[in-house]
């Protein structure tokens, strides 16, 4: 005897997802006095910018997920993001069949495994969005962190120079142009 059926399947199915990208470059100084000076003086200039100095590594969150990293022993920047996300997607769904046509856990099975195939699916669609948020909140900081680094660059080499000026005679007068340019007279 044929027996029609309705079965109700409701999948809750969680996915942690690490999402990171990044951009490297080198940071250029001026060798104006010996190695050592000049990477004391770029840490005590990333100390005043806020960064957070561990050994040779120099760290500021620039937003949340988002930091910007200056390794002083092999003058590399890097910006960088990085975040988790937990995904969570409630999937449900209704099939019916007959006693006739087969076993109903059968039925089950292959309903099941296609409601999660279809909930992967978009999953997966979804965490390649974030990737791509990231990488696009990446870009957008990419010029104002360039600026930034430059700057820094800036004030290492101005004290560089004062040094460098001050080591070779007295200064007798000194002025910075509003274009970042300086000039220094010296006494010898």
């Amino acid at each position: 005897m044929s027996r029609p059926y309705k079965i109700r399947i409701s999948r809750d199915i969680t996915r942690v997802v690490h999402v990171e990208d990044g951009v490297t470059s080198h940071l250029e100084l001026l060798p104006i006095l010996e190695a050592a000076r000049m990477r004391a003086l770029l840490e005590e200039q990333l100390q005043a910018d806020g960064f957070d100095i561990e050994g040779d590594v120099a760290t500021k969150e620039v937003e949340d997920e988002l930091d910007l990293v200056v390794n002083m022993a092999t003058s590399e920047v890097s910006l960088k993001i990085q975040g988790e996300h937990h995904l969570e997607k409630k999937v449900d769904a209704v099939v019916y069949g007959d006693t006739d046509y087969g076993d109903n856990s059968e039925v089950r099975k292959r309903a099941t495994e296609g409601l999660e195939r279809d909930a992967n699916r978009e999953l997966d669609a979804d965490a390649k969005e974030l990737q791509r948020m990231a990488t696009a909140k990446l870009e957008g900081k990419l010029r104002d962190m360039g600026r930034e680094i430059n700057r820094i660059t800036g004030e290492v080499t101005k004290a560089a120079l004062k040094e460098k000026a001050a080591s070779m005679g007295d200064i007798d007068a000194m002025s910075e142009g509003t274009d970042g340019s300086m000039e220094i007279k010296v006494r010898l």
